[in-house]
């Protein structure tokens, strides 16, 4: 339903900012309890629209999101501290004659001298999909936009080898986006 996505989308800010957050201070930006913490958040959901009947269920899925991300080894990688790392950085360039902005969730350069450009996303499979469809669905979702943002890193730093992901931290999946359609597995 409409209010299901508006819902949906909010956690999906809520969580960006936090996962932000948690990046530039470490991990006690996020409180493992916290009533207050909790409080706050409700304010938030409730400020951005959240109807009271859905409160805690999106605080469960905000807390689900961010606590899966820090108990796993590849959420701690990818919020750690990391060189020439930044959070919700905003390009901007020209690719083929388009204009295209970017605000990208995280982008640093590993110990390989990589950079990788990674998006966070809220989402989770359907009922009744399976793992496998649900990330060849989003990955051929987000495939162009990715590539339009490593094209937009390139241009910054032609010599670098550049890679990108898409991250679902309610179910710690990390899957590492390739030109061709088959996306390759890294399993959580």
């Amino acid at each position: 339903s409409g209010w299901e996505q508006q819902s949906r989308r909010h956690i999906g800010t809520l969580v960006h900012q936090i996962l932000e957050q948690i990046t530039r201070q470490g991990g006690s930006a996020w409180p493992t309890v916290g009533a207050d913490r909790d409080q706050m958040l409700g304010r938030q959901l409730a400020g951005l629209g959240v109807p009271g009947h859905e409160l805690n269920a999106a605080l469960g899925r905000i807390r689900d999101a961010v606590d899966q991300t820090l108990a796993s080894s590849r959420g701690q990688w990818i919020l750690g501290p990391q060189a020439e790392g930044a959070c919700e950085l905003e390009l901007s360039g020209i690719i083929d004659g388009q204009v295209v902005r970017a605000v990208i969730d995280r982008t640093f350069v590993d110990n390989a001298g990589i950079r990788w450009v990674i998006d966070y996303k809220t989402s989770t499979p359907q009922a009744t999909e399976s793992l496998a469809d649900f990330v060849q669905r989003e990955t051929e979702h987000y495939r162009q936009q990715l590539a339009g943002y490593s094209q937009l890193l390139a241009a910054m730093e032609p010599e670098r080898a550049i890679r990108s992901a898409l991250y679902f931290p309610l179910i710690d999946h990390f899957v590492e986006m390739v030109a061709s359609s088959s996306p390759i597995w890294l399993g959580s």
